[in-house]
C-alpha cells in the first residue's frame, strides 16, 4: 500500500509541475503577444511608393494612346508592333533583375533609370529606330516595377498596397496627361493642337519622368531597412570566412 500511495503522489507531483508549466507557457505566449506591436509606415514611404507606382506605369499608357501611335509612325498604326516591343524588353527587364540581384537597390534603381532615358531619347528616332527606344523603355520599367515591389518586402503592409494602388491608378494618369497636353498647346489652322510641339512635349515626358523617379527614391523613400539588412548580411559573410 506504501508503494502504491508513492507511486499515485509521484504521478500526482508529475501531473502538477506538468501543467504549472504548461500555464507559464501560456502567460509567456500572452506576453509577447501582448508586447508584439507592428511597425507603422514612415508617411515619407507611403507618399514615396505611391508616387513611384503612379509614375511607373504613366508612360505605359502614354504609349498606347492614338496620339502617342500617331507619332511613331507605325504602319497602319498596327498596335501589335507596339505590344511586341513593350513585351519584349519588360521581358529582358524582369531577367537582367535576376543578373543584379546581388546587386544594392539603390545601383539597380539608376541602372533602370538610365535605360529608360535612353529609350526616352531613341524614340525621337523615326520607324523603326523609334520600336527600339519603346522596347528599352519597357526594360527600365520592368527592372524597376520588380525592384519596388521587392522593396515593398522590408516595409510595412500599407506601403505595398500605396505602389500597388498608384500602379492602378497610372493608366488614368498618363490618358489625361496627353489629354491635357493637347488642350494645353495652341492650335493649328484647322483648330488641332500643333502636332510638332505636342510629340516633342510629349516625348519629353519620357525623359522627365525617370529623373523624377530617380529623386522620389533617393529623396523621398527610408532606405534604412534594407541598408541594415545588407550590413548584417555582410558581418555574417565576413564572421564565416
Amino acid at each position: 500500500m506504501n508503494e502504491n500511495e508513492d507511486n499515485e503522489y509521484n504521478d500526482s507531483s508529475l501531473t502538477s509541475a506538468l501543467l504549472h508549466n504548461e500555464k507559464n507557457v501560456d502567460e509567456k505566449m500572452e506576453e509577447c503577444t501582448d508586447s508584439l506591436v507592428l511597425p507603422k509606415a514612415l508617411t515619407r514611404d507611403i507618399i514615396g511608393f505611391g508616387l513611384l507606382g503612379s509614375m511607373n506605369g504613366i508612360l505605359l499608357a502614354m504609349y498606347f494612346t492614338g496620339t502617342y501611335l500617331s507619332f511613331l509612325n507605325i504602319p497602319d498604326d498596327n498596335i501589335g508592333t507596339l505590344v511586341l516591343s513593350g513585351s519584349i524588353g519588360a521581358a529582358v527587364g524582369s531577367a537582367l533583375c535576376a543578373i543584379l540581384v546581388q546587386q544594392r537597390p539603390g545601383f539597380k534603381v539608376i541602372v533602370s533609370v538610365v535605360f529608360i532615358l535612353v529609350g526616352g531619347g531613341l524614340t525621337w528616332l523615326p520607324y523603326p529606330g523609334n520600336m527600339v527606344g519603346v522596347s528599352i523603355i519597357f526594360l527600365g520599367v520592368g527592372i524597376l516595377h520588380t525592384i519596388i515591389l521587392a522593396l515593398t518586402a522590408y516595409k510595412p503592409e500599407s506601403t505595398t498596397r500605396s505602389y500597388q494602388v498608384g500602379f492602378a491608378f497610372s493608366g488614368l494618369f498618363g490618358t489625361a496627361i496627353v489629354v491635357i497636353a493637347k488642350a494645353a498647346i495652341p492650335n493649328t489652322v484647322d483648330g488641332e493642337a500643333d502636332p510638332y510641339i505636342l510629340k516633342n512635349a510629349l516625348l519629353s515626358i519620357g525623359i522627365v519622368l525617370p529623373v523624377l523617379k530617380a529623386l522620389c527614391f533617393f529623396f523621398i523613400i527610408d532606405h534604412s531597412p534594407w541598408s541594415q539588412a545588407n550590413t548584417t548580411s555582410t558581418n555574417i559573410e565576413s564572421n564565416a570566412s
